[in-house]
Order: C-alpha cells, then structure tokens, then sequence
C-alpha cells in the first residue's frame, strides 16, 4: 500500500511527516503524494540519469536524537538498491526542512522500468518514525544523432585551403628578396660616375680655355 505510516506518532513521539518531495534540475519540484491520495496516485515519471535530491519536511512533538532517513528501491527481478542517510538530532518543534544530497539515477535501458520505492525515519535506537511508499518510473531519453562522416570532412578540408594562400605572400617575400639583392648593383653607378668626374671636370676646364685637355 502507497502512502505514509508513523507508528511512532502520537503523544508518544510525536513525529509528522508533511511533505516529500523529489528536486530536479529537469522539472523543479516534484510531490510526493501522502496520506490517502498516495494509494491511487500515478507513478513519478523521471529520466535515466536524472540527478534526485529528496527533500523531507517534519515536525517533532519531542526530541530525537540520531534520525536517520533509509531509502530502497526494489525492481522486479533485480536485486533492491539501498541508501541510508544520517540527518543528525533535532529539537522539539519545527517544521524542519531538510534537503539530501542528490542521487543520480541508473543509465542505460536495461534500468528503465518500474521502481517501488520506500522511505524510513527512524531515531537513533532503529525505531520507525515514518514511513512513506511510492512507484517511479525510469524511462529511456533517445541520444543525440551523430553527424555523418562526409560532413564532419568537409570543414577540415576547406581549412587546408587558407593555409595554401598563406604561403603566397611568402613567395611574395622571397621575390622582395631577390629585388633587393639588385638594388646594391645600382648604387655602384653614382661611384663609377665619381671616379670618371676628374676626367670630365678637366676635359670641361681645357674645352673652356680652348685647349686640349693634359692628360690625366
């Protein structure tokens, strides 16, 4: 049967459960349904893989020492998981909000189905302070297709082709290089006319007194 039992409650412990509630990052906040609506409520449905924090919020009508939150979870034909989770001592009163450190579900189609899942409080002599059942249902998420083979080709090699026009300028660079090494032959020029300019200064000088120039 779905639903909550405290068989601790009463003047005796005065333990009560309020709400409990499965946190995701997929959904948010998930009820768990309690009391008489959980025996014909509908199974939570949740993703294989999906990361779980149970959240559990009570109140004390005495202090418990040592409370302890014991979760299982049981599938047809396999063998039943088992968490068990210290929540430390608590005062009289409340309501306590207590959040448990998250769980990531099973992976693969072979753990998808319908689970049975039970949750105990208990105090620190093993005493049962609450108790509440639900069914999960974990379900297969389809992977992301992979991109086919020829595409995945084509962008490297359109990247080939910049680094063929990268080598341009450097052949660019090389005839700049060869260019240069011509410009020293042409600065030899003024140097050879410098040499020739005594020559040409005395031909000028005897041309202009009328005649002929000494030899040099």
């Amino acid at each position: 049967m779905d639903g909550t039992r405290s068989p601790g409650s009463g003047p005796r412990s005065g333990f009560r459960l309020l709400d409990v509630s499965l946190h995701t990052e997929e959904r948010g906040r998930i009820a768990v349904a309690l009391g008489a609506g959980a025996r014909d409520a509908a199974p939570l449905v949740l993703g294989e893989g999906t990361v779980v924090s149970v959240g559990l919020t009570f109140r004390l009508g005495l202090d418990v020492d040592a409370l302890v939150f014991e979760e299982e979870r049981v599938r047809d034909g396999r063998a039943p998981v088992s968490h068990r989770t210290p929540l430390g001592g608590f005062r009289r009163g409340g309501p306590y909000e207590v959040r448990l450190p998250p769980q990531r579900m099973p992976v693969g189609k072979a753990h998808c189905g319908l689970y049975r899942v039970t949750g105990r409080l208990t105090d620190g002599h093993g005493r049962e302070l609450a108790r509440v059942d639900h069914h999960v249902r974990l379900v297969h998420l389809s992977g992301t297709p992979k991109a086919a083979p020829g595409a995945a080709q084509e962008p490297s090699e359109a990247a080939q082709e910049p680094s063929e026009m990268v080598q341009d300028p450097t052949e660019a660079a090389r005839g700049l290089s060869g260019a240069a090494q011509d410009s020293p032959e042409m600065v030899q020029d003024p140097t050879e006319a410098a040499q020739d300019s005594p020559e040409a200064a005395r031909a000028s000088s005897a041309s202009a007194a009328g005649r002929p120039a000494a030899p040099a």
